[in-house]
């Protein structure tokens, strides 16, 4: 009987101490898990005025031994600029400027060429008159690789459109779906023409480029007979990548063929001392627009930018550009980063959330030459719903750090548990119990005794 008491005593000792190690990794994972450094995001808010950045191309998938236009920029309020200085990871100086007079916004290109392959990083220092900060590129990494490739055309207007090789006639429907990939992921940008002053074709973008995929729905019903000629330049940042696809729509009665315009190379791969993230058309051209064309953001106030070519030896007249957000001028709340005369990059980023929906971004300019370019695009914005919080901190922060800082209590005092439930244990096993009188054995004479008295 002691030892059944015993053991049943033992089993919720044994099932605490069970439950009690079992939290440890939960307290470590706790720990682990939680930052309670605030100053972090703090000094990183504080210190992010310098940046670099990498135009047109994506810095993962860039060549090695090829040339990059790089700038660096930077933007102060009561605080004067004296010296910039950027350099690899190797810790070559790439870049370095001192300023004998005030600045308080600089923008400044120095070229970069990757000798080796593999992951690289630039970071450099700007000095105030009061402060040292550090410059940082506005993208985790440059990834340096053995070659790049440009994107490809998948269709062709002439195989694919309704027309094919024949003319239409005026009040029937014309439709061609381009398609186009880059096998490197990289996002395409194109430039559309068509024949000036006709409108009734019409460009529906499926995919904007994003991740090499390129997708637009050509459509529309010409009323007037005549010769209509459209054109696409896509590439993916680099100037040798540049490819073009023309072809002539024709519309009249008879319905007569025409001929065909092969896809061309716009620029020789060849092309020797030039940068090679530089495009130059001779037209002038709005791309690298973002957010993507017909794509969906989760953010609620994001970067909304464009860059701004002007065409072949002009120059961009600043004041002559446009920006707006559903039809909202927001240039006055813009900032323009001047490239070089004929290039900018517009960007603008809303100090208040915007609501989820549907929004519409245009962009026009002028350049000296007289040629005009506008370009709209449309983006979704699908926000996650922040949580309620405390102190400008998310409740589920709050209760994880709360529950935390019980684990680690909890695990600190672990032993002195672990102690007192097997001790009581203990002394339960070491209980006093009555044990039950036995009957002293009779001898062999009383019972033969008793035997005889029976008879």
């Amino acid at each position: 009987m002691s030892n059944t008491f015993r053991n049943y005593k033992s089993i919720p000792t044994i099932i605490l101490s069970i439950i009690i190690i079992a939290t440890i990794p939960l307290v470590i994972y706790s720990v682990i898990n939680t930052n309670l450094d605030f100053r972090k995001e703090a000094y990183e808010k504080k210190t992010d005025h310098c940046t670099i950045i990498l135009p047109h191309v994506n810095p993962k998938t860039i060549a090695i031994d090829k040339t990059y236009q790089m700038i660096v920029s930077a933007s102060f309020q009561g605080e004067t600029i004296n010296e910039v200085k950027i350099e690899d990871d190797t810790k070559e100086e790439l870049f370095s400027k001192l300023y004998t007079e005030p600045q308080s916004e600089i923008s400044e290109a120095f070229t970069f060429q990757p000798t080796r392959k593999g992951s690289k990083e630039l970071q450099g220092s700007l000095k105030t008159q009061e402060n040292i900060y550090p410059c940082k590129m506005d993208f985790d990494r440059i990834i340096v690789q053995e070659n790049n490739h440009p994107p490809a055309f998948l269709t062709n207007p002439y195989i694919e459109s309704t027309s094919k090789k024949k003319a239409i006639k005026p009040g029937e429907e014309y439709s061609y779906r381009l398609k186009a990939v880059d096998q490197d992921a990289d996002n395409i940008q194109y430039h559309y023409s068509f024949t000036p002053s006709a409108d009734w074709l019409h460009k529906n973008v499926i995919s904007g480029g994003r991740d090499g995929q390129l997708e637009i729905e050509f459509s529309g019903i010409p009323q007037e007979t005549g010769t209509y000629l459209a054109n696409i330049f896509i590439h993916d940042g680099y100037n040798r990548h540049l490819r073009s696809q023309s072809w002539i729509i024709e519309v009249n009665p008879e319905g007569k063929k025409i001929e065909e315009i092969e896809e061309r190379v716009v620029r020789e791969p060849d092309i020797a001392g030039e940068i090679d993230n530089k495009i130059q058309l001779e037209e002038p051209t709005i791309g690298d627009v973002s957010p993507i064309d017909n794509t969906s953001v989760r953010i609620p106030n994001p970067t909304i930018s464009a860059n701004l070519n002007a065409s072949t030896n002009a120059d961009i007249e600043k004041e002559s550009i446009k920006f707006k957000l559903n039809d909202e001028d927001i240039k006055e709340d813009s900032n323009i980063l001047k490239i070089s005369p004929e290039e900018m990059i517009i960007t603008y980023t809303p100090e208040k959330e915007l609501e989820d929906g549907e929004y519409k971004a245009s962009v026009y300019f002028e350049d000296s030459r007289g040629e005009k370019e506008e370009r709209s695009w449309t983006f979704t914005i699908e926000t996650i719903k922040d949580e309620a919080t405390l102190l400008g901190i998310p409740l589920s922060n709050i209760i994880i750090i709360i529950f935390g800082f019980i684990l680690i209590l909890l695990a600190l005092f672990i032993p002195w548990i672990l102690y007192i439930a097997w001790r009581r244990n203990l002394d339960y096993s070491f209980e006093e119990n009555e044990i039950p009188e036995v009957e002293e054995s009779k001898s062999l004479d009383e019972l033969l005794g008793e035997e005889e008295a029976e008879e």
